[in-house]
């Protein structure tokens, strides 16, 4: 990034009871701003079997024992491009998406049937985002074909998956056409 700031993102307001929220996606964010009482994160502790997720993990088990509340205003500046974080470890990618159903399926299941079943869709999802992301659209392909069987109400699900049935062709056409919407100006 080149000490440049492109844009300032900050999270719709989830606070309180985050924990439906967190089993489906990271809405925290990164775990550089993120602030815990020491007593909690002692009780706390990260399961150090996720290679992959482990932040995710972490605040869906922080968030069964406290309410959270954000802070409105940027603390850190994240680099996405950065290289050698756990996240390129692609072949931990498919342990942490079992291990995080096993362990969390049935949290989720106390939602109901059906927040179940939207919770194995978005885990699902994250597996199909990290391999269309690697360009491995095979993998990706088939989690976000597993997301809508799991879930077929989220319309993100199949757009993801058609995007990938063409590869490598239908992602960049996808790309494409994204770029052009976001510099499309909105007329009334």
């Amino acid at each position: 990034m080149n000490g440049e700031v492109r844009d300032v993102v900050v999270p719709d307001r989830i606070d309180g009871d985050v924990t439906k929220a967190v089993l489906c996606q990271n809405v925290v964010g990164t775990q550089s701003a993120v602030m815990v009482r020491t007593d909690l994160a002692k009780e706390t502790p990260f399961d150090e079997r996720f290679k992959r997720w482990a932040d995710l993990e972490w605040y869906v088990s922080l968030s069964t024992k406290c309410d959270f509340e954000p802070v409105r205003e940027p603390l850190v500046t994240y680099e996405y491009d950065a290289h050698n974080r756990i996240s390129d470890n692609y072949d931990n990618l498919l342990e942490s998406y079992r291990l995080f159903v096993e362990k969390y399926r049935g949290l989720a299941a106390e939602y109901g049937p059906l927040f179940e079943r939207k919770m194995l869709g978005w885990t699902a999802y994250r597996v199909g985002a990290a391999s269309i992301n690697d360009r491995n659209y095979g993998v990706a392909r088939r989690f976000f074909l597993k997301a809508v069987q799991h879930y077929p109400l989220e319309p993100k699900f199949h757009l993801y998956a058609a995007v990938t049935l063409g590869g490598r062709a239908t992602h960049r056409l996808a790309q494409a056409a994204n770029r052009l919407v976001a510099r499309t100006p909105v007329t009334e």
